[in-house]
């Protein structure tokens, strides 16, 4: 299985009584990331931290000798899914904090204190970071950022509760986050059963999971903070077949969704409804219309519209193996 690892990263006063975090990386096939991304956590200046590699899928054992060499926890399941992986992960942590971090995202050297000041409030569960573009030089890389990218709003620190009359929205739809760059504090497993194993990379749904994580946190009345301090680079598609790729996915599964929200959340449907044909809400929390419609024509959209139908239709034939979902 590995050793769990300990990195005495700083003695800075500043972190004389900071807690354990755990950092969960999920991977799935991709050492070379994988090698980056912990390379770049030995950086972070941080003063007690372990790493925990969570490989699900078919067994590959490149990635369990990157995390030996990196002296992080190394995980294995044959059954796939991201958030069967964080919630694995969230099970074997010993931190009082649970961050999780992409396999092909690299922190910056300030961004685990960044996250984890965010829990000095005793109400915040669950705080976010910004993601940043490794390089932007092709035309895909510049048309992905001209979609927003990563972005969260202005990118200034924004507190979600339910004193916000759009809190369901902006927790639903990315208006608080994304989930290669968030953290949660490990006392709220306790309280909430963990991602929803139904959703995520790796079920027919294929993604909302972090989001659907962050409405949990503020239906139980907690609070999700984000933060542009706590920041870590990601790769934007590179070619246009690629960003042309992701965006067909990302509409695909947010119909997928958003149906899977319509079907679970009753007391939301109308809002749901408002939010469907609220036009000004989708240019102010998802990418404009007018970007997407550079990368996708119509018939496209509406055919990975069409895709996500089906996907949740599939999610919904699916044995109900939700683990702590």
């Amino acid at each position: 299985m590995g050793t769990k690892a300990v990195f005495l990263l700083s003695n800075s006063a500043t972190f004389r009584d900071a807690p354990l975090c755990s950092v969960v990386v999920p991977t799935f096939n991709r050492p070379e990331q994988l090698e980056a991304c912990l390379a770049g956590l030995r950086g972070v200046d941080y003063p007690r931290m372990e790493i925990l590699v969570l490989h699900n899928g078919p067994k590959d054992e490149r990635a369990k000798e990157v995390a030996e060499r990196w002296q992080a926890l190394y995980l294995w399941d044959l059954r796939p899914g991201l958030s069967r992986a964080r919630n694995q992960g969230a099970g074997e942590a010993r931190g009082d904090i649970i961050a999780y971090l992409d396999d092909d995202a690299v922190a910056e050297p300030g961004w685990l204190a960044a996250l984890v000041r965010e829990f000095r409030d005793e109400r915040v569960m669950a705080a976010t970071g910004c993601i940043l573009p490794t390089n932007v030089e092709t035309d895909a890389e510049r048309a992905f950022a001209a979609r927003g990218g990563f972005s969260v709003g202005d990118n200034t620190r924004s507190i979600l509760d339910q004193d916000n009359p759009d809190w369901f929205e902006l927790a639903c739809f990315g208006g608080i986050g994304n989930g290669a760059n968030m953290a949660f504090r490990r006392s709220v497993f306790d309280l909430w059963p963990g991602f929803d194993e139904r959703l995520g990379a790796g079920s027919p749904i294929g993604g909302g999971e972090e989001h659907y994580a962050f409405f949990s946190m503020v239906d139980r009345g907690f609070r999700v903070v984000y933060t542009p301090d706590a920041v870590v680079r990601h790769p934007f598609p590179a070619t246009l077949d690629e960003l042309r790729g992701r965006v067909a996915r990302q509409l695909a599964s947010r119909a997928a969704y958003t149906l899977f929200l319509f079907a679970e959340q009753r007391r939301f449907r109308r809002r749901l409804t408002r939010l469907v044909f609220d036009s000004s809400f989708k240019r102010r929390i998802v990418a404009s219309e007018k970007a997407r419609a550079k990368v996708l024509g119509a018939w496209a959209r509406c055919g990975a519209y069409a895709l996500g139908v089906g996907h949740f239709l599939e999610s919904r034939r699916a044995p109900r193996d939700e683990g702590r979902g």
